[in-house]
């Protein structure tokens, strides 16, 4: 055997035993036929190498691989130079993975391409990793987002919770002030609650704490408004903009619907709420402890004055 013939049987069993898959097209052909594939070919892709000479590589692509990657594998096999695309492939069998597909023109002496060498790997493993590295990615946000509406958040009305509230209170005073913007504070205490928890179960006790949410809920729903639970029969509310009058109409209004509720307890007393209420326009003299003070002194003034009713007290800097 000569040294041409010993060397064209080397390069031979090297193309046979590389890992990757192996085909080579002739480029002077309009279609790019395949006129070579090696064994790793047939394993991959479970294609005998008669079956494929003479086809164009896209027979690899899906039943349902769109014209935009037709298109990139053409260009792929039409390149002047080296090009590499991440393509979706399909077995013979109908199973589907995904290809690094590389394709690298061979000239002939004339320095024109005569032939278009094809390596295909197999990267199933690493895009399932990364599939899998995205899903634990968006698991983990998930369960951030639930850490943080379990530390924000009242687990039985879903509304905020009082550490939250105060939190998010100051955010509000200082946007007030710097926007001069007058700030009311809401102090929702229900009347006599624990007789209704006693008569009529804490099961149906949990559902009025909830339908009371709700109508808070609805009564607040601008993004700067903030309600919380702030007790265990108590809540509070913030909203911003609001004159004093249109504050006092608003707390009427939740009263009302609160009394409207169809919650009796045995002796057939309606459920009702208390409201205390304060309005003013932040500044030095009215600081966030300021306002809660006089909100809180406004809802046992409305307590003392026989529950069921609104009671407001206006605020001024200064005084």
């Amino acid at each position: 055997m000569d040294e041409y013939s010993a060397d064209t049987t080397l390069y031979a069993r090297i193309v046979e035993q590389v890992p990757d898959g192996l085909v080579l097209t002739d480029a002077r052909a309009g279609n790019h036929p395949i006129t070579h594939a090696n064994r790793a070919f047939e394993t991959l892709t479970g294609y005998r190498r008669e079956q494929v000479l003479g086809r164009h590589p896209r027979f690899l692509l899906p039943e349902d691989a769109g014209a935009e990657i037709h298109r990139d594998l053409a260009s792929c096999l039409a390149a002047d130079s080296s090009t590499t695309l991440t393509m979706p492939g399909m077995c013979l069998d109908g199973s589907c993975f995904w290809i690094e597909l590389t394709t690298m023109p061979l000239r002939d002496e004339r320095g024109q391409t005569s032939h278009c060498l094809v390596m295909l790997r197999d990267i199933n493993p690493l895009v399932s990793l990364r599939e899998q590295v995205q899903i634990l990615e968006h698991e983990l946000e998930l369960s951030s987002r639930e850490l943080v509406k379990l530390a924000t958040r009242d687990t039985l009305t879903t509304l905020y919770n009082r550490r939250y509230f105060l939190k998010r209170l100051e955010r509000e005073w200082q946007r007030c002030l710097h926007d001069q913007c007058p700030l009311a504070l809401f102090n929702i205490g229900l009347d006599d609650f624990k007789q209704f928890n006693e008569a009529l179960g804490t099961h149906a006790g949990d559902e009025c704490l909830q339908r009371v949410a709700h109508i808070l809920q609805t009564s607040f729903p601008l993004n700067t408004d903030v309600v919380a639970r702030y007790g265990s029969v108590e809540f509070i509310a913030s909203s911003d903009g609001m004159t004093e009058a249109a504050a006092l109409d608003l707390a009427e209004s939740i009263r009302r619907r609160v009394w409207e509720l169809p919650l009796q307890n045995p002796d057939g007393q309606h459920l009702s709420a208390s409201i205390g209420l304060v309005s003013g326009l932040p500044g030095p003299d009215l600081d966030p402890a300021r306002f809660m003070s006089a909100v809180s002194r406004a809802l046992a003034d409305a307590k003392r004055q026989g529950g069921g009713r609104v009671c407001l007290r206006p605020l001024r800097n200064g005084g």
